[in-house]
């Protein structure tokens, strides 16, 4: 998910992200081609960021309770930022910018509790394309997870962003613990996009039996 200033906005996703879900960056980071300097994006506390509930957030109503369909669940709610650091970022000849090693912390709020929780994307990784007005668009990846007190979920995930859409994540998550043998496409984009930050990510999904497809 796509980081400005001391803020974050995911693939996310990316995630979320979650990129992850994942976080990249804009137009504070702009190094010159031999340099390779550590982001200035710190850990941002969690007492500063929004804390909307999923009846609150900008623009996305999630249903109150999940459709079900036999054994499928179809989900709806938020992902929240709390955290990040976008990593170490160097620079191309050409302009391209790379992101490596990031790790970012959010918190979804789902109508199931079975996809609720504290939300991590690490290994977050991007390459950026834009000018240092913060016009960009970027490939995003990393590892994600979610955990709460019944089990975890875990996967790959991956996106993009641009200046006109903002965030696109995706997630096929394995279940763990107490969802051992389910797994959950969790997909997510961009809400509350102000002043260049965006804080809340709107997230759909489906938990069904099984593996996630081949790739």
């Amino acid at each position: 998910m796509s980081a400005r200033a001391t803020s974050c906005r995911l693939l996310a996703g990316a995630v979320s992200l979650t990129l992850l879900g994942g976080c990249a960056a804009a137009s504070t980071l702009t190094p010159s081609p031999t340099e390779t300097p550590r982001s200035s994006l710190a850990p941002t506390p969690a007492a500063s960021m929004p804390t909307p509930s999923p009846t609150e957030a900008p623009g996305w109503s999630p249903a109150p309770t999940p459709a079900t369909y036999g054994p499928v669940t179809v989900v709806e709610g938020i992902s929240i930022f709390v955290s990040g650091d976008v990593g170490t970022i160097t620079g191309d000849p050409d302009g391209t910018q790379h992101a490596r090693g990031g790790s970012f912390v959010f918190r979804d709020e789902m109508n199931d509790p079975r996809v609720s929780g504290v939300h991590t994307a690490a290994g977050f990784s991007m390459d950026r394309w834009g000018d240092a007005a913060g016009n960009d668009a970027l490939v995003q990846w990393g590892d994600s997870k979610i955990v709460n007190d019944d089990g975890t979920w875990v996967g790959p995930s991956s996106g993009v962003y641009s200046t006109e859409r903002g965030d696109l994540i995706v997630v096929w998550y394995e279940g763990t613990g107490g969802y051992e043998g389910l797994s959950y496409f969790f997909m997510s984009d961009s809400l509350d996009i102000t002043a260049g930050v965006t804080s809340v990510w709107r997230v759909r999904g489906q938990i069904f039996p099984g593996d996630p497809p081949p790739p």
